[in-house]
């Protein structure tokens, strides 16, 4: 409780030495409704690391930047006649196949296991599974494909926000953003509809990301300007520069590795993961 008091006590002066004007929560709609957050979209999912909020908190372990949750499908009815084989393959196959593929490249494209951030694979290859095997019948190339076509940029749109009201900011605080095809689906159960969102940045210390000014996105339309180009090149590459054509950099330069969690021996397999090149690991960024 002690260490809790502390923590809000120096986001609030963090927050009152950065913001000119006082903002109120009578600003905005004060009202939130409990509509459920349920997204059944297709979505290339990101956790936003932070110190305040469970997915902030579990992806802070690993990474000060980001972590990759999944790529989502939508969900399926499954019937008698399903058949969850897949080209002759049953699933436990398929997830063995997959966890090979993940071992290799999960540091480097920071998809973590969410109670464990520096294990690997049950939770990525499970993830896989559900998503990649059951949902869409893909094979486990193709859903790795999937985690990692960072290149295209212009079909990926915001189509997934997840945020929890901060009123010390007076804004919503984004803990979850996805890319992909279809409509912006957003939570409104821990919002104040009307309040900007907003992404904290370097000026909040051990709670933002290095590096990053704060960001803000207008409640209206946050994917006008919250684009995967923006997400890509401004949080992304901060931590891995290889995915913006800055091959054999593991960290922004300056930071001295700050932007790493994780045992030592874990960031000595990221570093190494970050130089091999982009030839070997088939990523296209």
């Amino acid at each position: 409780m002690e260490q809790l008091t502390e923590n809000l006590l120096s986001l609030l002066i963090l927050f009152t030495a950065i913001r000119n004007t006082r903002c109120t929560q009578t600003e905005y709609n004060a009202t939130t409704t409990n509509v459920a957050h349920l997204p059944n979209v297709e979505s290339l999912v990101f956790w936003i690391s932070n110190g305040l909020e469970i997915f902030g908190q579990s992806c802070r372990k690993y990474s000060m930047y980001y972590c990759l949750e999944s790529y989502r499908t939508p969900s399926i009815e499954y019937d008698d006649d399903f058949d969850n084989n897949l080209g002759g393959l049953d699933p436990t196959a398929t997830m063995a196949w997959f966890t090979v593929l993940i071992r290799e490249k999960w540091q480097i494209i920071n998809m973590i296991d969410t109670e464990d951030p520096n294990f690997c694979c049950n939770e990525q290859s499970t993830k896989y599974l559900l998503y990649g095997h059951l949902r869409k019948k893909w094979n486990p190339e193709k859903y790795m494909d999937k985690l990692t076509e960072y290149w295209d940029e212009d079909n990926k749109p915001l189509n997934l926000l997840t945020a929890t009201y901060l009123s010390i900011a007076c804004a919503n605080l984004i803990v979850e953003v996805g890319f992909g095809p279809g409509n912006l689906t957003r939570n409104f159960d821990s919002i104040v509809p009307g309040a900007p969102y907003i992404i904290l940045g370097s000026e909040f210390e051990e709670y933002g990301i290095p590096g990053l000014p704060s960001a803000s996105f207008p409640f209206e339309n946050p994917g006008q300007n919250l684009t995967f180009h923006w997400f890509k090149h401004n949080i992304m590459c901060l931590e891995h520069p290889w995915i913006c054509g800055n091959v054999g950099e593991s960290s922004k330069p300056g930071k001295k590795g700050k932007g790493r969690k994780g045992s030592k021996k874990s960031r000595r397999k990221k570093n190494q993961s970050d130089s091999i090149g982009l030839e070997r690991l088939s990523i296209r960024t």
